[in-house]
């Protein structure tokens, strides 16, 4: 009878609103695990494993064909659009010295603004230069920077607390589904630590060997 009378106490109508006000929390706490599964996939880590293999890449490409082999104390402003300027303009007249307008320099040719004779170190430099010339390996590694920067931005603004204790949806599985919370947070707590790993591992430009893949059960 005692419980009869605390059943009749129920508000049958609020306690079904409050219920669907659960199912639809849940509905939504399943949509941002599925969006963080997303950014910790295995397919998702191979492809930051792989923009950082490629900036490795193309930084020593960078150093062998980029402007870093042509610094130097004895000029200024190289790498500036006056020099490259420069460059393409004695490309230019290069190739108007002889029908082959590739065969400047060669042994025993002279420098088009001193007249002097090029040494073997002078011819060495100017191909480089034409190699400079025709390179993206300086614009590569732009690129792949820039993609990096995004890529750390995005992880590092991530937020992956999307199942707090003091929520509405915390309190109601913490009293009704104990172990589903507990495996929750624990596969959240592991999601933010990989989170971490990746943001450092982009910010060094270095993978981090000991990152694997993380992923939030949706039926814990």
């Amino acid at each position: 009878e005692k419980s009869l009378i605390e059943l009749k106490k129920v508000d049958v109508a609020k306690k079904v609103k409050g219920l669907r006000k659960i199912q639809e929390q849940l509905g939504e706490l399943k949509e941002e695990f599925e969006t963080l599964n997303e950014y910790f996939s295995e397919t998702e880590l191979g492809k930051l494993k792989k923009l950082l293999r490629d900036y490795l890449h193309n930084k020593q490409l960078s150093a062998s064909e980029g402007l870093a082999q042509f610094k130097t104390e004895n000029i200024g402003s190289v790498g500036s659009d006056e020099w490259k300027d420069l460059l393409v303009a004695a490309k230019a007249f290069a190739e108007i010295q002889d029908e082959d307008e590739d065969l400047y320099p060669a042994d025993k040719d002279f420098c088009l603004l001193c007249h002097q004779p090029l040494s073997k170190e002078a011819i060495r430099l100017i191909e480089a230069y034409w190699k400079y010339l025709t390179s993206n390996a300086e614009k590569d590694l732009k690129n792949i920077v820039d993609h990096i920067d995004e890529q750390q931005i995005d992880l590092a603004e991530l937020d992956t607390k999307v199942l707090a204790d003091d929520s509405v949806l915390g309190e109601w599985l913490s009293e009704n589904s104990e172990d589903n919370f507990r495996i929750w947070k624990a596969q959240i707590k592991s999601v933010e630590v990989l989170r971490k790993q990746l943001v450092a591992a982009l910010k060094s430009k270095k993978w981090n060997d000991e990152i694997t893949a993380k992923q939030i059960s949706l039926k814990a």
